[in-house]
């Protein structure tokens, strides 16, 4: 899922600047005591933790007045205290024993202004985009249906998901905190009322497990729930105290004929992935890293057991396999990116035909400290070389791109995505479809009716070739009546 966009919430998804994330060294090194190069103390300082993000990645206005000064906590030269001054009290502890923000200064306040002037001397006035004019006039290769909000309120939808039993649709509301159920045509057949924001579903048999967010707002509060709802619609708690949680799986990690739950504990400045056996609901971490997004279980290498692939958007994003023994997993990171990529959905399909899955890699979010178009947000193909090492094979810039759906769209026997871009800039095109002419040749085509809403959220059926868009425009001005949902086919 994704979230809305205003000032007070402007990072939720991915703090994407906080550089210094999940560093817990109060002491600066001996090594960097003797730095006074701007480069230097970028690779020592910034690439301690994280890819060093390059000075021509940003404009120098964004470094100025917002990067650096965030830059400014995690490495002491700012007062934490000043930062974490208006937190809730539950949270200031949390983030205050994570050690988060040193203690003592990690840098000299002369070496901090080498290490900025670095950055702001080497930054462009301004990043150049590259305009796909595919997408000036809207295709009519497609027919959509939309869905308004009947209460004229402005949307809120925090979750599409489809049923691949039955193709029922499954939405999310917000301002009502209402799960609804909607057949093919959008007529509602049953509705159950929940607590908070729903971030993910996942279906077994007749139970509905959901992940209730607690808070949608950047933070560190154990508010969220994981819940499941019987086949007569009765709602019952199954673990609470979840960080923000985003992405639900169920898979029987200790092989004891129970389903266990995978959940991606996003959190803000801290977070974690874990599993919680579906026996006890008891917690085994799997990574402490914050801003676990995305999960996967794919058997990667053939040997009949699968491997756990997270994407993980705070920070130190990156792109990890996870391979398991027995209960346990061991990490090896496939792709890392900077900390400003905006890290927001994968995906495998095989994309080549060549029996090895690869990676799709969505990367967009813009709701950090630069708030700019960005030339490498967009949407990314890396192919697997069959020894899961993965190549960059293509990329369509795409700014605020968020999510990819896969379909054989136009029947044509390859494979064509759906994106969607949740930024405010993007509302004309804020659903692409990139359809495959040939093998990696892509042409993209806008949808008549997409500017019509902020689509935060998407789910794709298969069966029926249909992609769903889900809108959040709370803070976010339309004329006449508000969209909140748009039904996309292929027309020929």
């Amino acid at each position: 899922m994704r979230v809305k966009y205003n000032k007070s919430i402007i990072l939720i998804l991915v703090y994407t600047l906080v550089i210094w994330m999940g560093c817990k060294n109060d002491e600066t090194t001996q090594a960097s005591k003797h730095l006074t190069s701007g480069p230097e103390l970028a690779k020592s300082q910034c690439g301690r933790c994280h890819v060093e993000p390059q000075p021509s990645s940003l404009s120098k206005n964004s470094w100025r007045n917002s990067v650096l000064p965030e830059m400014a906590y995690y490495v002491g030269i700012s007062s934490s205290g000043d930062k974490m001054f208006n937190m809730a009290e539950d949270e200031y502890y949390v983030l205050k024993e994570s050690r988060l923000f040193p203690n003592k200064p990690l840098i000299t306040q002369e070496q901090w202004d080498s290490l900025c002037k670095y950055y702001i001397d080497n930054a462009p006035d301004s990043l150049v985009l590259v305009h796909d004019q595919n997408l000036d006039n809207p295709s009519q290769d497609f027919k959509s249906s939309i869905r308004y909000n009947p209460s004229e309120n402005k949307a809120s939808i925090t979750l599409v998901e489809t049923n691949p039993v039955d193709n029922h649709l499954f939405v999310f509301k917000e301002e009502t905190k209402m799960l609804e159920e909607y057949d093919q045509s959008f007529h509602k057949l049953s509705e159950i009322q929940l607590s908070s924001a729903v971030s993910d579903l996942e279906i077994q048999g007749n139970q509905k497990y959901v992940l209730q967010m607690g808070n949608m707002n950047p933070n560190d509060r154990k508010l969220g729930k994981l819940s499941v709802i019987n086949e007569k619609g009765a709602v019952a708690d199954l673990i609470d105290s979840l960080k923000r949680p985003v992405d639900l799986k169920l898979w029987d990690v200790n092989d004891d004929g129970t389903k266990d739950f995978i959940i991606c504990n996003f959190g803000n400045l801290s977070g974690h992935l874990s599993w919680y056996d579906g026996s006890n609901r008891q917690q085994h971490e799997i990574s402490n890293s914050a801003g676990p997004r995305t999960t996967l279980i794919k058997d990667l290498d053939g040997d009949g057991i699968e491997e756990l692939v997270a994407l993980f958007c705070q920070g130190d994003e990156r792109i990890s396999i996870f391979y398991k023994k027995g209960d346990t997993f061991t990490e090896e990171i496939a792709l890392r990116f900077p900390p400003n990529y905006g890290s927001s959905y994968i995906d495998l399909q095989d994309i080549n035909n060549d029996g090895h899955l690869d990676l799709l890699y969505a990367n967009g979010d813009n709701a950090d400290f630069s708030i700019e178009k960005k030339p490498y947000h967009g949407f990314t193909i890396f192919l697997n070389d069959g020894q899961n090492k993965f190549k960059k094979a293509y990329f369509y810039p795409y700014p605020g791109c968020s999510k990819v759906v896969t379909l054989d769209f136009d029947k044509d026997g390859d494979l064509d995505f759906g994106l969607i871009s949740f930024f405010p800039d993007q509302l004309k095109n804020g659903f692409v479809l990139l359809e495959q002419k040939n093998s990696l040749n892509f042409v993209a085509k806008s949808i008549p009716g997409a500017e019509n809403g902020a689509w935060m959220v998407m789910d794709s059926d298969s069966k029926n070739n249909t992609i769903y868009l889900g809108s959040y425009n709370r803070n976010i001005t339309f004329k006449g009546k508000q969209v909140e949902m748009m039904k996309i086919k292929y027309a020929k």
